[in-house]
């Protein structure tokens, strides 16, 4: 508008007023003309889906290979001595192969990840390494068929990949004191169900299952179990840290905003208990 009109057309109001007779005016004009004037197509989108990503530790998986080797190394020299020997359900040879095939696999991690750091590009087997981590091929439906390279990491069987793995250990007792109040307790720290993860590298976002660690007390007469753990394990909270920093509740919340959790007290605190 002309610099000397009035205030009110000078305001962002009259600006989108004035938008809106543009878009009613071209709607207009282009139902008149829509059998002339050729519309637009959107192109045809395809979902792209990342080979995969590996922890960007190199020093870490190559230690953990080399560690897997000198224990390769030391089934081969009991295999010299003992000869193909069992004990108490191990065998010799069958621990030779699961920490070759252990050490093989952290080499090839190791590459990839030393590849993914340097934003260089994975070749062919090591592109078919990161779609082959439970299975090599998972077209089709059926059972899963634990032919992937995280199942053979396994000593007793490939399926074991797939088994619940929920544990408790007690690591701490305060033994009760008459004298200061203090009733006792017991510290445990847990493993719960994996759960999955989403992060976002390089405006790529990767899914993948992730740890769930708890740490609690319990009274001093109440050492746990693993299996009173998993019973009691849709009661348990996680560490106030982790509820700060990553961890969602079921409306993809951070529960932070919505929680708070016993462990964000002090860890001798009465109210962290787990009865």
């Amino acid at each position: 508008p002309s610099p000397n009109s009035a205030s009110t057309f000078h305001t962002s109001t009259w600006q989108r007023r004035q938008m809106n007779t543009q878009i009613a005016s071209f709607t207009q004009l282009r139902h008149d003309t829509v059998l002339y004037a050729k519309q637009s197509y959107m192109r045809r989108m395809l979902c792209e889906y990342p080979y995969g990503m590996v922890d960007p530790y190199p020093v870490f998986w190559n230690l953990i290979g080399k560690m897997a080797m000198r224990m390769k190394d030391i089934a081969t020299q009991a295999s010299n001595t003992l000869g193909d020997s069992s004990s108490r359900g191990y065998s010799i040879a069958k621990g030779y192969q699961v920490f070759k095939t252990f050490a093989s696999t952290m080499e090839t991690i190791e590459e990839i990840a030393l590849l993914q750091t340097s934003n260089e590009e994975l070749s062919y087997e090591q592109v078919r390494f990161m779609k082959s981590v439970m299975e090599k091929s998972s077209f089709g439906s059926g059972e899963t068929k634990y032919n992937g390279w995280y199942p053979q990491l396994f000593y007793g069987s490939p399926k074991d990949a797939g088994n619940r793995d929920v544990l408790v250990v007690d690591v701490h007792t305060d033994i009760p004191s008459v004298e200061h109040g203090d009733p006792g307790s017991i510290l445990h720290l847990g493993v719960g169900d994996p759960i999955v993860a989403f992060f976002v590298v390089n405006e790529v976002m990767y899914a993948g299952p992730v740890f769930t660690s708890y740490e609690f007390l319990t009274p001093v007469d109440k050492r746990l179990s693993d299996e009173d753990f998993q019973a009691e394990l849709s009661t348990v909270r996680a560490s106030g840290w982790a509820q700060r920093s990553y961890l969602c509740n079921s409306n993809n919340d951070n529960v932070a905003e919505t929680e708070i959790s016993v462990q964000d007290l002090p860890h001798w605190e009465r109210k962290s208990f787990l009865y």
